[in-house]
């Protein structure tokens, strides 16, 4: 979700002091983890772990990464 276009919705409702942003780190999930073939569990491990050790070292909030928004406007 693109956060100037939730700011410019938050805009035209007519709040104030609006504060739209990311918040938490990376999710990445297996559907019906054991039900799938080894190499899609070994794959998934893999990246879930590079992905864990990158986050850790290099901490951001980012479009692609973060689970979820928070939004915070007044009336």
């Amino acid at each position: 979700m693109d956060l100037e276009y939730l700011r410019n919705i938050c805009n035209q409702l007519g709040l104030k002091n609006i504060q739209i942003y990311y918040t938490d780190r990376f999710m990445l999930w297996l559907e019906n983890k054991k039900k799938q073939p080894l190499y899609m569990r070994l794959f998934f491990t893999v990246t879930w772990f590079v992905l864990k050790i990158t986050i850790r070292f290099f901490p951001f909030e980012s479009k692609a990464l973060s689970p979820y928004i928070i939004i915070t406007a007044y009336i």
